[in-house]
């Protein structure tokens, strides 16, 4: 079986980690707008995380734009590796074409439009062999505004990327409804895999902006654009979290992952939808593989 290609994220911050901080931001700001005696009644203030080595939080971006039923446009998994300060990012393509419980088969992000989180986590369970111990959604326009509340974020755009735009090749500095764009494009050459990198690099340079610009400065423009970010995670749980990410930027002990893998899938259209056949088995070794 030919091994998928790794990315190794050099720089201090990753897509997870970004979020984590915008989560952590928003429950602080939801802590400090409540009176001390409702605080025990609506943040949890102990428990512990999920047994084991990882914790697999699974993070949403949401397509709303036509009203109804959302589907997922962004599915990523970012698996904590509490006991060696290890972090992996696995992006899962939107157009495979999986077992839908209770759906038949259709493109994986259709499970979120039919069950919403609870049934894309089966999804990954069922076909993958992996838990998400917990949640994060955000949807279109949550995201855009994360991005203007920050000033925009800057990107590194190629000549196709560029036209899409409408701005010349090279770094720019993106507003939200740009930025929105630039993780949504697809006509590029290597179509959603591009994609799905795109996403990373994006919330990576989040994750880079607001380390840049310190905790009051992040929380003072964030608190109003983070009410629409949706988590399970609690408070413990953010800040249990947060060394294991740390340590594993500053180790460069982070990877990301692309399902499905090279050599792993095979294009096909059904029913008039271009879609991604993946090999189940390989995909859950190579995941296995790379939780190992």
């Amino acid at each position: 079986m030919k091994k998928p290609k790794r990315r190794i994220f050099l720089t201090g911050l990753l897509a997870a980690l970004a979020l984590l901080i915008l989560i952590g931001l928003s429950f602080l700001h939801t802590m400090a707008a409540q009176e001390d005696s409702e605080l025990s009644d609506s943040i949890p203030v102990s428990g512990s995380l999920e047994s084991g080595s990882y914790t697999h939080i699974l993070l949403i971006g949401a397509d709303r734009e036509s009203g109804g039923a959302s589907r997922a446009d962004v599915i990523m998994l970012c698996s904590v590796d509490k006991a060696n300060n290890k972090l992996l990012i696995t992006s899962f393509l939107r157009d495979m074409y999986i077992p839908i419980p209770g759906h038949g088969n259709n493109r994986i992000n259709a499970a979120y439009a039919f069950g919403g989180a609870q049934l894309l986590k089966q999804c990954l369970q069922e076909s993958f062999g992996i838990s998400a111990d917990h949640t994060v959604e955000l949807d279109f326009e949550g995201f855009s505004a994360i991005i203007d509340a920050l000033g925009g974020v800057e990107v590194s755009l190629s000549s196709e990327e560029a036209a899409y735009l409408g701005l010349p090749e090279g770094r720019h500095l993106l507003s939200g409804p740009q930025a929105l764009r630039y993780v949504r494009l697809r006509a590029t050459k290597n179509g959603d895999f591009d994609r799905t990198w795109r996403q990373q690099t994006l919330l990576a340079e989040i994750g880079h902006k607001l380390s840049a610009a310190g905790f009051a400065s992040g929380y003072k423009c964030l608190q109003s654009a983070l009410k629409q970010v949706k988590t399970d995670l609690t408070v413990p749980a953010i800040l249990g979290l947060l060394p294991d990410i740390l340590f594993a930027s500053a180790g460069e002990k982070c990877t990301a992952l692309q399902i499905p893998a090279e050599g792993a899938y095979q294009s096909a259209t059904v029913n008039g939808m271009q879609v991604l056949m993946p090999d189940l088995p390989a995909n859950r070794a190579i995941l296995q593989e790379n939780l190992s």
